[in-house]
């Protein structure tokens, strides 16, 4: 594996999620992409660890301080090498579902710079202040919606794919398989009862 300016950052909390795990660990292998993948302590609900999101990207930013941080959930793989991460060159990118005017979290590039630590630390203290609030999707996209001073990318239509109709037909780069619905759905639960 070549020495990449980036590194892909995910976590979990064990149980089924570690099959995700794995099936995102050996398609970053396919292709060549650097990967840390981080196994936190269930915080009690899904909703409780998704909003962990924005530390572990603190964390990796911290441990890996040479690199831009990628951050995609655990519950994706790659389709094939994201030639995306070789280029951006942007303090922080996501998807952006228009439809539904949503900014998406499953997939963050993130500049590793003293702004975008101050943004995360601005996204913890969101999530701090709702705890109850659904996921962390919906306090990313305020921030990103206000006024920031950061300069903000969107990860192309089709890159990211498996998010239901959130993007349009395209290449696909990084599938997206929403393993909570689907365990839920199974009723598989990685929570505590």
């Amino acid at each position: 594996m070549t020495d990449k300016p980036w590194i892909v950052k995910a976590f979990h909390t064990g149980g089924p999620y570690t099959t995700d795990a794995k099936k995102l660990r050996d398609s970053a292998e396919k292709f060549g992409v650097p990967i840390d993948i981080e196994v936190i302590k269930s915080r009690g609900s899904w909703n409780s660890n998704t909003h962990y999101k924005p530390r572990s990207i603190l964390r990796a930013m911290k441990d890996h301080p040479d690199k831009k941080i990628i951050h995609i959930d655990v519950d994706a793989w790659f389709m094939q090498y994201p030639a995306l991460f070789d280029d951006f060159d942007y303090d922080l990118g996501a998807f952006y579902w228009g439809n539904g005017g949503t900014w998406c979290s499953g997939t963050l590039l993130i500049r590793n710079s003293e702004a975008v630590v101050i943004f995360l630390k601005r996204w913890v203290a969101a999530l701090r202040g709702n705890p109850k609030q659904h996921g962390d999707q919906v306090a990313l996209g305020r921030l990103l919606d206000g006024n920031h001073g950061l300069n903000i990318g969107r990860i192309p239509p089709g890159y990211l794919q498996g998010l239901s109709s959130r993007v349009a037909p395209g290449e696909g780069v990084i599938a997206h398989d929403g393993a909570r619905k689907r365990y839920v759905q199974n009723r598989i639960f990685s929570d505590p009862k």
